[in-house]
């Protein structure tokens, strides 16, 4: 059901800059080493143009998480506005935790 077409049509979608970082994941990012913040960025550039990724994991339903060294970013996918918005970037240890 969700074979090629379905990600053909999805590439399509996220092509341009779709993501944004939620208020939580832009302070992470601020706080972080210049080279770091520079790789995770590239990473949300990957994301933003294919958000289910080879990389990626899915925690849940529209919630995914794919990873940068020991850091994790995890994201929301909005199929309909084509849009992911990036809701955490955390350690590995502490990414889970609420």
């Amino acid at each position: 059901m969700g074979g090629p077409a379905r990600s053909e049509k999805a590439a399509k979608r996220f092509t341009e800059r779709n993501w944004r970082e939620g208020p939580s994941a832009d302070k992470e990012l601020a706080g972080m080493q210049k080279v770091l913040r520079q790789r995770i960025i590239e990473k949300f550039e990957e994301i933003g143009k294919d958000p289910r990724g080879t990389d990626s994991k899915k925690l849940d339903e529209a919630t995914y998480r794919d990873r940068v060294g020991d850091y994790r970013i995890v994201y929301n996918v909005n199929d309909k506005e084509g849009k992911v918005v990036i809701t955490r970037i955390r350690h590995r240890r502490e990414v889970y935790r609420r």
